[in-house]
């Protein structure tokens, strides 16, 4: 459950997104392929503020800060794999402020993945494959069976809805 709070926070972190400098551009305003269509600026922003964000979430959720190697792991996996779905900058910016829930779910997608991958380390993995199981066995445990009818219902039975239908001035007039 703690680890879905950082989650959150990451998810939340992502939906002020850089604003993109050129909305009809068809190839990266990053021209430098080394780059890879990004720019190290918007890169480290993401990553500082995603940590950012993590820190204070612990601190207020269990009183101890992040890991830094941990915490820069997951936020830089988070960041990369942004990155590998938008190879320019300005792609991810325009889906991020046109779709804010689904850039939301898609930042949300991928945070599960990193920590299922191993970015917060091996105990985190573990603690949220954990927490999932706890979940599902509370909804399994929480599902009430039908009940079971014990006598087929008579066949004189009246039905639901009368087959006559009640004129206004019928309605009216009961009030």
């Amino acid at each position: 459950r703690r680890l879905s709070k950082i989650i959150l926070t990451l998810v939340l972190l992502y939906l002020v997104p850089i604003q993109a400098q050129g909305e009809d551009a068809k190839e990266c305003m990053v021209k430098d392929k080394a780059l890879g269509g990004w720019a190290s600026a918007p890169i480290t922003y993401m990553v500082n503020e995603c940590f950012q964000a993590m820190n204070r979430a612990s601190l207020q959720n269990w009183g101890l800060p992040i890991q830094p190697f941990l915490g820069m792991a997951q936020c830089s996996c988070v960041t990369d794999k942004i990155r590998q779905k938008y190879t320019c900058q300005e792609d991810y910016n325009d889906f991020a402020l046109k779709s804010p829930p689904s850039s939301a779910l898609l930042i949300q997608k991928i945070s599960v993945e990193c920590v299922l991958e191993g970015a917060m380390g091996e105990e985190a993995k573990q603690a949220y494959l954990k927490g999932l199981e706890e979940i599902e066995k509370a909804e399994s445990d929480n599902k009430t069976e039908e009940p079971v009818i014990k006598e087929p219902p008579s066949d004189d039975a009246k039905p639901a809805s009368p087959s006559k239908q009640p004129t206004w001035k019928e309605l009216s007039s009961q009030g």
